[in-house]
């Protein structure tokens, strides 16, 4: 079946010049243009509309209502919202984030016939309840439509409310947070529920910072705290540890016969190792695992049994290689270094020393 692509503008000029220009593309989308949101309601209650094109500020129903009644009723369809952003940064954080597109005027018709073919093609759009409806969004709404209005949105037992006049946030209240705290927090919120209040007044006005910075700065906190960004910054102090312990132990691969130095734990388990690039064999590592923890065990007993001051460092020779071991200090793990026979032992045991202490605080 044919996509339709519903265009809605009380500006009539406007309407004809898209209706016109669009026609060429009659082969991907049948167009429809309305003047009115009423008249785009009464479009959308007797056609499957796969696209709504509309400005915000409009006589009558606004553009924002408009929005919120698609929301509710025709769920599957996409909207891209003509506006003045004045921001290329928030126009393009707005698209990526919300459920929504948009397109700022004055705007080319190719820029539009792109949004279009865009917004058509890709699983975007609305879903589920009204509370799903992105928060940036609603309040992007507000600001486009220049509206005098407060949102109240609750989230479980908490409750928030922004203030919006001619354009601008103006106030933010939740809990016993008011101003930008207050707006960051309830801009954080994955879920809830909405009410408009048209005309509505705060007590007072604690926000004098511009939209497009209180968004921007609201994203960018959402987006810290968000748990997938936790995981991302976990993950990056775990290559950024790792890569800090492999440059302390590539000193030992500069000592002259060392095939294999890895940092291990009392299982056998390498933490991170380097091997001599200009050694054409080379060890199994994972191997370790089973060599590593019966050989300790029995060492550790030895030690016990003579009373000895604990392990410091351990040389054997096994399969025609020497193994040389050292306990990192007040760590379970250990630093394993397999090398050749002739290796300068002394020169081990110095460069254990001096990469100890480091060792142990990386790890």
């Amino acid at each position: 079946m044919q996509k339709k692509v519903l265009i809605v503008d009380d500006e009539e000029d406007l309407t004809w010049s898209i209706s016109k220009n669009l026609s060429k593309d009659k082969d991907s989308f049948d167009l429809i243009c309305v003047n009115n949101a009423q008249e785009a309601l009464n479009v959308l209650s007797q056609l499957p509309v796969d696209l709504v094109v509309s400005d915000i500020k409009m006589p009558g129903m606004s553009g924002l209502e408009l929005l919120v009644k698609i929301k509710e009723t025709y769920s599957t369809t996409k909207v891209i919202i003509m506006t003045a952003f004045g921001s290329a940064e928030v126009q393009r954080e707005a698209t990526d984030r919300g459920s929504l597109y948009y397109i700022e005027k004055p705007f080319e018709i190719e820029e539009l016939r792109t949004l279009i073919h865009r917004a058509l093609t890709e699983k975007k759009g609305f879903d589920g309840k009204v509370s799903d409806f992105q928060l940036s969004d609603l309040i992007q709404m507000n600001i486009l439509g220049r509206m005098k209005a407060a949102l109240v949105v609750n989230k479980d037992e908490e409750k928030g409310t922004l203030y919006f006049s001619d354009g601008n946030i103006v106030h933010a209240e939740c809990g016993t947070l008011i101003g930008e705290e207050a707006f960051y927090k309830i801009l954080a919120w994955e879920n809830g529920r909405f009410e408009f209040r048209k005309g509505e007044d705060p007590e007072k006005e604690t926000i004098d910072k511009g939209w497009q910075s209180l968004l921007l700065e609201g994203m960018r906190r959402k987006d810290e705290y968000s748990p997938e960004t936790k995981t991302q910054i976990k993950e990056e102090s775990r290559q950024e540890m790792l890569e800090k312990i492999k440059s302390s132990i590539a000193e030992f691969i500069k000592i002259k016969g060392v095939d294999l130095v890895a940092v291990i734990d009392d299982a056998g388990f390498s933490r991170a190792s380097l091997f001599n690039e200009k050694k054409e064999e080379r060890m199994d590592i994972t191997l370790l695992s089973t060599i590593i923890p019966p050989g300790l065990e029995y060492l550790l007993k030895v030690d016990t049994e003579l009373k000895g001051e604990g392990l410091r460092f351990i040389t054997l020779d096994f399969n025609k290689k020497t193994i040389f071991m050292a306990p990192v200090p007040g760590r379970k793990e250990w630093l394993f270094v397999l090398c050749e026979p002739e290796v300068n032992l002394g020169g081990l045991r110095m460069a254990f020393k001096k990469q100890a202490p480091l060792l142990s605080e990386l790890l």
